[in-house]
């Protein structure tokens, strides 16, 4: 017994794309803290890039293009507001969200949120789980940038 043969033109899959995720610039002196925040937020489906140095941070926002940038309030050179300041001249039209982390936070929200209204405010003292929970509140749970 004989079967059918035919000949079938199939278009190749589609390239299998990975999902898009948001990116999040993290500016901190301490760059221990900032490399382990970053491995962190990476770890929870997030793409990161980490500088130490506020004129790093600024020049790494524009090749970089972050959806949401985590500052420290407190650094050598530019504080974050001169820092937020900086990141949202560089800005679309809608803006930089920023979560600024500082042991201090009673004196910097008053600073930062005449820069940036975007701007908020993280005792650091909330730990990493803590500012999960404010990434994904800002930023949304999908991953689309």
């Amino acid at each position: 017994m004989r079967g059918l043969f035919f000949n079938a033109k199939l278009s190749p899959w589609p390239p299998v794309r990975p999902p898009m995720t948001k990116r999040i610039l993290i500016v901190d002196d301490d760059e221990a803290y900032g490399r382990n925040t970053a491995r962190f937020l990476d770890l929870h489906g997030f793409s990161c890039r980490c500088e130490s140095r506020p004129g790093e941070g600024l020049a790494a926002a524009a090749a970089f293009g972050p959806a949401l940038a985590v500052i420290d309030f407190e650094m050598p050179g530019l504080n974050g507001a001169q820092l937020a300041a900086g990141l949202l001249g560089q800005a679309g039209p809608d803006g930089l969200p920023m979560i600024c982390l500082t042991a201090h936070p009673e004196g910097a929200a008053e600073a930062l949120l005449r820069v940036n209204p975007l701007c908020r405010v993280l005792d650091k003292t909330w730990g990493l789980a803590g500012l999960l929970a404010a990434v994904r509140e800002i930023l949304g749970k999908e991953t689309d940038k």
